[in-house]
């Protein structure tokens, strides 16, 4: 099963620039919002970068009680634009099942490669990291 990994091109590309969302991205922002959208695409894009770094894959848990996690429970749910690479597992973000490891480890290595997250600093938060949740 091949995986096309233009889903995570697109997060990237959103994320990486003011340009609209691409025409895959539409509903998601459309749904809730574009801001709203490139906040959820950092946590993933976040989320993605950091499993490279470890030595099992490690699932981003979806606190509830956050707005968020829910709506990108939400998202994961009813868009398709990342179907068949992430879904949901007892309240947490996986690699899909189906996804073949060699394809999953291209995508990771996309991301690590591609997505530089920043750490923004307020005054009044020095642990505030932009894309961290």
């Amino acid at each position: 099963m091949m995986i096309n990994t233009t889903s995570i091109e697109d997060l990237l590309s959103f994320v990486k620039t003011d340009n609209e969302p691409s025409p895959d991205l539409m509903n998601a922002s459309s749904a809730i919002g574009k801001t709203r959208l490139k906040i959820l695409s950092k946590r993933l894009l976040w989320w993605m970068k950091v499993q490279k770094t470890k030595d099992t894959l490690i699932p981003l848990e979806l606190n509830s009680a956050h707005q968020w996690a829910q709506e990108l429970s939400r998202l994961i749910e009813t868009q398709g634009f990342l179907k068949g690479l992430i879904s949901l597992d007892h309240g947490a973000v996986v690699f899909s099942p189906d996804l073949p490891s060699g394809e999953r480890e291209k995508i990771l290595s996309l991301v690590h490669t591609q997505y530089n997250f920043q750490i923004r600093r307020k005054e009044n938060d020095k642990d505030s990291a932009e894309g961290n949740p």
